[in-house]
């Protein structure tokens, strides 16, 4: 009979070792519903897409505006289709209003011709519940998809090999972090930062005409703790034989918010009848900006430049290593 392996003692593992043990999967436990809830808020954005369309009529459309709603700007529209044989007619629009002018006016555009032709959706087969505007899918969601599951692997990575020299656990955490940090940065660039410093280049060659100040409030929003303030300054214009009306402010991510005060400075800057001008869209007169400078609001785009630094970094630490 062969001899039997001497066993090493047992030795409990240190109190620190536990400790650090739930600490880790418990952080991994948070990623990961984290990454979960990325991906359920973008399977849920695109059931629309599944939704029944049939042709239908607009047969009445009209824009409103009134200064003392929140949301200023809403439509009020009329549409008939058939149905299984059946005439139906509906007014729903498949959302409450708009918090921007623009919105509104170029959808009302769109349908001003009482004979315009376009498709109603129905998110059951019932036609009582059909909607005149399909939401578009909410694809924010796949930047908590990421980061959640990123750091969830990363976590795993780094409890599994806990226990490996510090030079070899370097070698084998630089890249996915480098990948997680630089490839997240790159992607929030292009896909956020670059789009609005391009839109608000873009801005500054439109044509400047006169328009008139139609209402200027502060609008509030109880966040909490921490009220959020917006400056809702209206304002009119013609071009093509027609009056315009927007209230889009500034260029950038970030339109017309502000502190308290500087939403009140704000309004009292642009009171209701005051002439100034504003900056249109070559071909689209719906799209208009009251002060074509951009607001110090833009450095908000500058975020992913931390992750793209800590990719960067790591690189470089690889680079030296090897």
């Amino acid at each position: 009979m062969g001899k039997k392996k001497k066993q090493k003692p047992f030795t409990p593992p240190k109190q620190h070792d536990v400790a650090h043990r739930y600490i880790v999967r418990a952080a991994m436990v948070f990623t990961f519903l984290f990454g979960c809830a990325g991906l359920y808020q973008i399977i849920t954005s695109l059931i629309p897409l599944t939704w029944r369309s049939v042709e239908c009529r607009i047969v009445e459309c009209q824009l409103t505006d009134s200064a003392d709603h929140a949301m200023p700007f809403s439509a009020t529209v009329l549409y008939e289709f058939d149905w299984q044989g059946k005439a139906h007619q509906s007014r729903e629009l498949g959302i409450d209003g708009w918090t921007q002018a623009a919105d509104a006016i170029q959808f009302l555009r769109s349908i001003e011709d009482a004979s315009f032709v376009t498709r109603a959706y129905l998110p059951t087969n019932d036609p009582e519940a059909a909607v005149l505007l399909r939401p578009a899918p909410r694809w924010g969601g796949i930047a908590f998809l990421l980061f959640g599951t990123s750091f969830t692997w990363l976590l795993f990575f780094v409890d599994r090999y806990r226990d490996a020299p510090p030079e070899a656990l370097s070698k084998k955490i630089l890249p996915p972090v480098a990948l997680l940090f630089g490839g997240s940065g790159l992607f929030l660039m292009a896909a956020l930062s670059i789009p609005s410093w391009i839109g608000c280049w873009q801005v500054q060659s439109w044509e400047e005409i006169p328009a008139t100040i139609v209402w200027s409030e502060v609008r509030v929003r109880d966040h909490g703790r921490r009220a959020k303030y917006h400056a809702d300054i209206c304002y009119e214009y013609e071009r093509n034989g027609r009056r315009w009306r927007n209230n889009r402010i500034t260029p950038g991510i970030v339109n017309g918010t502000a502190s308290g005060s500087s939403a009140h400075a704000l309004k009292h800057q642009y009171r209701p009848g005051m002439r100034t001008t504003c900056r249109i869209h070559p071909t689209d007169p719906s799209r208009a900006y009251l002060i074509s400078t951009v607001s110090w609001h833009i450095l908000f785009t500058l975020f992913p430049a931390p992750f793209i630094a800590v990719g960067y970094l790591c690189l470089r630490e690889m680079k030296r290593k090897r």
